[in-house]
């Protein structure tokens, strides 16, 4: 029995069309495999970064909290409110990198008239830090005239 060149070359087809079919799943499974791998490496990255934001978020507050035991007349000669103007900096720093983890919700809903920046209602978990920021920039000394402080923040 002989085969014709016709039929083993259609054998011949075949195997290569098989191994062909073969190779091509084994390298979109291995794709696959690489996405997942990819998208774990992204998430450990993020909650990494979401991670020391809030440690760095407490360390402020905790911060904030103690300068407010402070008695400015008792502290060095602009220590208390060099100490002020510096956490205010972090504290402000600390809330925009807060809002790359957290943007407003409903832009569509609130603030339309602003930029798109500030559309929408900030969340909650960021609420903390506006606060701290804003009892930090209140605390003034009643003994400090009022025309000496007019400009500064």
């Amino acid at each position: 029995m002989t085969l014709e060149p016709a039929i083993i070359v259609s054998i011949v087809s075949t195997v290569i069309a098989a191994g062909s079919v073969a190779i091509a799943l084994r390298n979109y499974r291995r794709e696959q495999l690489n996405q997942r791998i990819q998208a774990a490496k992204w998430q450990k990255e993020y909650f990494s970064d979401l991670l020391r934001w809030s440690d760095e978020s407490m360390q402020l507050l905790s911060e904030a909290l103690h300068l407010c035991d402070l008695d400015p007349q008792k502290c060095e000669n602009g220590r208390f409110f060099d100490a002020r103007h510096s956490l205010r900096i972090e504290l402000s720093a600390q809330i925009d990198k807060g809002r790359w983890f957290f943007p407003n919700y409903a832009p569509e809903e609130h603030g339309r008239h602003k930029e798109a920046a500030y559309r929408g209602y900030r969340p909650a978990v960021l609420d903390g830090l506006v606060f701290a920021y804003r009892a930090v920039t209140s605390l003034i000394p009643s003994c400090i005239p009022i025309s000496n402080i007019v400009g500064c923040p």
